[in-house]
Parts: C-alpha cells; sequence; structure tokens
C-alpha cells in the first residue's frame, strides 16, 4: 500500500474548517478541501 499523501493533522484541519462552515464532513469534501487523497482512507 503507498504511503498516505496527507498528514493526520491536514484532515483534522480540513474537518474542522468544514465544520465551521457549516457543511458535512465527507470522503469527498475533505478530498476537495486538502486537494486530493482516497476517502475510504
Amino acid at each position: 500500500m503507498r504511503p498516505a499523501e496527507f498528514t493526520l493533522e491536514e484532515i483534522v484541519q480540513a474537518g474542522e474548517a468544514l465544520q465551521a462552515a457549516g457543511r458535512n464532513v465527507t470522503g469527498f469534501a475533505l478530498r476537495q478541501r486538502v486537494g486530493g487523497g482516497n476517502p475510504n482512507r
């Protein structure tokens, strides 16, 4: 398996930003926020 492209801190920050904006935190929304990645991961 390939190593993760984004750190846990980046993903958490993206999720918190989505919550602050009143949006649902989904795999797709996180991918858009961080600029890529696998939503299943």
